[in-house]
């Protein structure tokens, strides 16, 4: 539809269905409300999809299914946050948060699909999954793994604070762009491979690069400061550009 609705109240869904979108960039335009999808339920979104409403907050609890098909981004525009503790599944375009999230259930990403953390804090709670091919990307959210944790889908850092709390296991880590950071106590293991070409490793947990992965520390003139242990059981080269310290050393191996 191209008119407007607003939600001001809970809404449940106990039943399933689709939302699909025409002109408009809310669909729904959120006044302290809350969209729950019930267990047993499933809502799919189509299409290009925002949530949100500047000046008011909203919520989306998922308790049962989300699904996000077609081509696009389904925004969770600020200040909407994101609740799943059923199953949030990204089949193609991109799931966007802007705000902030909690997962304690399952995020699903299809190949070529992405999960973006634009902003807030975004936790992964011990317990939750992240399963799929598709990419999870950091783009500015202080996010947690608070358990453990195994992404078979590249996990890129581009701006942000990626923080593993238990041990961690990647197929592929890439540190790049606008100074993110990797923290946290736990040993974060990458296994095919990591590039890291911009920001900071911090905490009392360790990086493991194995074997079978690729390693590119690449030129660069950004820096990237080094405070845990990084671990580089691969075999890579580490090239400059400009800058006279390639890795700033700041209590780090």
């Amino acid at each position: 539809t191209t008119q407007q609705r607003y939600l001001g109240r809970e809404l449940e869904l106990r039943a399933s269905g689709t939302l699909t979108t025409g002109s408009e960039s809310y669909p729904i335009y959120f006044q302290n409300g809350t969209l729950k999808v019930a267990s047993g339920a499933t809502l799919t979104a189509s299409g290009p999809t925002w949530f949100g409403y500047t000046g008011y907050s909203g919520s989306v609890v998922v308790d049962g299914t989300l699904v996000k098909t077609g081509s696009g981004d389904l925004t969770f525009a600020y200040p909407t946050v994101l609740s799943n503790s059923g199953t949030v599944d990204v089949q193609s375009g991109s799931l966007i948060c802007q705000y902030g999230a909690t997962h304690t259930g399952t995020l699903s990403l299809a190949s070529g699909a992405a999960y973006k953390a634009q902003g807030g804090t975004q936790t992964f709670e011990a317990g939750s999954t992240v399963t799929g091919s598709g990419t999870l990307s950091i783009e500015g959210a202080s996010t947690t793994f608070a358990g453990a944790m195994s992404v078979s889908g590249p996990v890129q850092l581009t701006s942000g604070t990626l923080t593993a709390e238990g041990p961690t296991t990647l197929t592929s880590l890439s540190m790049t762009a606008n100074s993110p950071t990797l923290s946290g106590t736990g040993t974060v293991t990458v296994s095919n491979a990591f590039t890291w070409t911009s920001g900071s490793m911090s905490g009392s947990g360790k990086t493991v690069v194995l074997p079978t992965a690729t390693v590119n520390l690449s030129g660069t003139t950004q820096q990237r400061y080094l405070g845990r242990e990084l671990e580089l059981r691969a075999s890579g080269t580490l090239t400059t550009a400009s800058e006279s310290y390639p890795i700033y050393f700041q209590n780090g191996t």
